[in-house]
């Protein structure tokens, strides 16, 4: 099952989602694309500052390993934020995809 996730993932666009434990397999695989929504939930200790630090992350970063067209971002899942990210990230893509066709390769991610 796992395989065939980390595939219907890879070959997606753009994956969107909110942090949950799914989207960690797109966090964690180099040729997925997402955009991670609502990092942190006020009263849920496991999305607090804290929790993030101790874990070595910095709240209101993306993950330090991340790559192109791979963020998170620290709203919450509102249609204005959603849809000014998704733009953001099509233009990074676009630009990525098209250096990458320069140099003969399919995908930049």
């Amino acid at each position: 099952k796992r395989d065939s996730r980390a595939a219907l993932y890879e070959s997606c666009f753009l994956n969107l989602g909110v942090n949950n434990g799914p989207c960690a397999m797109g966090w964690l695989n180099d040729a997925v694309r997402y955009l991670t929504f609502k990092m942190q939930v006020p009263g849920l200790p496991a999305t607090s500052d804290a929790a993030f630090r101790v874990r070595g992350m910095e709240p209101g970063e993306s993950l330090p390993f991340a790559g192109p067209a791979q963020k998170w971002v620290w709203e919450d899942d509102e249609l204005d934020v959603i849809s000014r990210e998704f733009d953001l990230a099509c233009r990074e893509i676009g630009e990525l995809d098209a250096r990458s066709r320069a140099e003969g390769r399919d995908r930049c991610v």
